[in-house]
C-alpha cells in the first residue's frame, strides 16, 4: 500500500527556525502556528484537500498527551490543519509514553524502539495523520498500522519537515524489499523478526534502505545491541 506523505519544508533544516526550539521544547504554542503559517505549502493544502474531499477525515497526530509532553508542535500541526480544512482532529488516539525518539536520530535505536499506541479508532472512518518532522517514517508507518488495524483508513500522511525537504516514500518498494530479502545470503530476511519482533515487510522505504547499508549479520547485530545498551 503506498499512502501519500507530504513534507513542506522546502529544503531548510526546520531546527533552524527561531521559533522551532519554543515549539519544541518549551509548549510555544504561539510559536508553533508560526512555523505552521510559514511552512505549510498551498500546494500541499491543496493536495491534502482533494485526499480528504468529500470523506470528512480526522486528523490523528503520533503524540503523547500534553501533560506528559513540552512539544508543542506535532498537536499544533494537527490542530492547524484540521482547522484550515474544517476537518475534525483526533482526541482519542495516543502515543504511549515510553522512550524519547524525538531528538535521536540514529537508525538503529530508532528501529529498535518502534512508538506503541493507544486509544479509540473510529471504523470505517478516513484519518490524515499528521507529525511535525519524518527522519526514517517510522512513526508514521507505526501509527498507520494501528489505525487501519483497528479499522480505520488513513488516506495520506504529512510533516513539516523531513531531512530532504522533500516528499518521501514511506511505503516499502517492491525492488528494495527484493533485495533486503537477499542481504547477507538471505539471514536478514530471518534475522529481523526474530530481533525486532515483525516482519520485514513492514519497515519503511527509508528504514529499508538503511539496512541495507549495512555490510553485514554481524554489523546488524552491533547496531541493535548498541541501540538497546546505549541509553535512551
Amino acid at each position: 500500500m503506498n499512502v501519500p506523505w507530504q513534507g513542506n519544508n522546502g529544503g531548510f533544516g526546520i531546527a533552524d527556525h527561531p521559533a522551532y526550539w519554543p515549539a519544541k521544547k518549551k509548549r510555544d504554542v504561539r510559536a508553533a502556528i508560526a512555523l505552521c503559517d510559514e511552512l505549510v505549502t498551498e500546494e500541499n493544502l491543496e493536495y491534502l484537500y482533494d485526499l480528504g474531499y468529500g470523506t470528512d477525515p480526522i486528523v490523528a497526530v503520533p503524540a503523547v498527551t500534553i501533560h506528559e509532553t513540552q512539544n508543542a508542535l506535532a498537536r499544533t500541526y494537527g490542530q492547524w490543519l484540521a482547522t484550515k480544512m474544517n476537518w475534525s482532529l483526533d482526541s482519542k488516539i495516543y502515543q504511549t509514553k515510553t522512550i524519547n525518539r524525538d531528538f535521536n536520530t540514529d537508525g538503529w535505536f530508532r528501529i529498535v524502539n518502534e512508538p506503541a499506541y493507544y486509544g479509540k479508532v473510529e471504523p470505517g472512518r478516513p484519518y490524515i495523520i499528521a507529525d511535525d518532522v519524518c527522519a526514517m517514517g517510522g512513526t508514521l508507518a507505526s501509527l498507520r498500522g494501528y489505525i487501519e488495524t483497528n479499522g480505520g483508513k488513513v488516506l495520506g500522511m504529512t510533516v513539516l519537515a523531513s531531512g530532504s525537504g522533500k516528499n518521501v516514500q514511506i511505503s516499502l518498494v517492491g525492488d528494495t524489499f527484493a533485495r533486503l530479502t537477499t542481504a547477507w545470503n538471505g539471514e536478514l530476511i530471518g534475522a529481523y523478526p526474530q530481533e525486532i519482533g515483525h516482519e520485514l515487510e513492514s519497515v519503511t522505504e527509508p528504514e529499508g534502505q538503511f539496512l541495507l547499508r549495512c555490510p553485514s549479520y554481524d554489523g546488524f547485530r552491533a547496531g541493535i545491541d548498541g541501540a538497546r545498551n546505549g541509553g535512551d
